[in-house]
């Protein structure tokens, strides 16, 4: 998904996918403003068991935590990640470790462009 869409915006999507698997997201927006005052908090949430692909510009904490906050966790086999700041380790260590009792793949790089 590559969409000019608010983290919380894509999130409600990908929870109203009860099949979904694998989840590939870019962000591009930078220095995006994603709070509206109202937090979505789903009753469940997709399978993802496959793939997951993030690649943002504007870091990836905010979409780490709303992962790390579905009832279901997620549990990915392979992880590609993209990032560009020293501080995002901290949110690629959490992922690995959210996703720890599936994880196969992790494809991790670093990008020194401003856009991906």
């Amino acid at each position: 998904m590559s969409s000019s869409l608010l983290r919380s915006q894509v999130f409600n999507l990908v929870c109203s996918l009860p099949l979904l698997e694998d989840l590939i997201l870019r962000e591009y927006l930078v220095g995006e403003a994603d709070y509206n005052g109202i937090e979505f908090r789903p009753l469940t949430s997709p399978p993802l068991t496959g793939t997951f692909e993030l690649h943002s510009v504007n870091g990836s904490g905010p979409t780490v935590r709303r992962l790390l906050d579905l009832p279901g966790g997620f549990h990915f086999w392979k992880l590609v990640l993209k990032w560009r700041r020293e501080e995002e380790l901290q949110w690629i260590m959490a992922l690995m470790a959210g996703c720890s009792d599936a994880l196969e793949c992790v494809d991790i790089q670093r990008f020194m462009r401003a856009f991906l």
